[in-house]
């Protein structure tokens, strides 16, 4: 029986980068965190302190960010001039905003997008012993500038 020989070679997609020049880029990404009326008052009662709680989210965020390239395949990693995350309040919701800023020739929404995710998923995982029922998303990306 004739089979045809495979390749050893990954046949992998490589996505071309075409940006000529390093440029001023910005992106801001959103996220929310929905609160279960427990978790709610958890926070607001102080038993599970919000400012430890948004300095974990900050640093998990900041990591994620910094090391994006290393999990996520087509992903480059980029040297961050700024990466700002914030948090606010809307009802029972934590609003949760990344603004990154970087001088590349990379898009870096995948970064932006990366830290306002983190921060959720670390929320999240401090709270999960007290309720599970937290929602995340939606996540997207607010505003992107490539300054060319």
């Amino acid at each position: 029986m004739n089979r045809p020989k495979r390749s050893n070679k990954l046949n992998i997609l490589s996505l071309a980068r075409s940006f000529s020049n390093s440029s001023e880029r910005t992106a801001i990404a959103n996220t929310t965190i929905e609160c279960s009326e427990l978790i709610y008052s958890l926070i607001q009662e102080g038993k599970v302190q919000e400012d430890e709680l948004r300095y974990t989210a900050r640093v998990a965020g900041t990591l994620a960010a910094k090391n994006a390239g290393l999990w996520i395949p087509y992903c480059h990693s980029s040297s961050i001039n700024t990466l700002q995350i914030e948090f606010s309040w809307d009802e029972r919701t934590i609003v949760i905003q990344a603004l990154v800023k970087a001088k590349t020739a990379n898009s870096i929404d995948t970064l932006a997008m990366t830290a306002a995710s983190t921060a959720a998923l670390t929320i999240y995982d401090v709270c999960k012993d007290y309720d599970k029922a937290m929602v995340i998303g939606p996540t997207y990306l607010s505003r992107k500038s490539d300054d060319t």
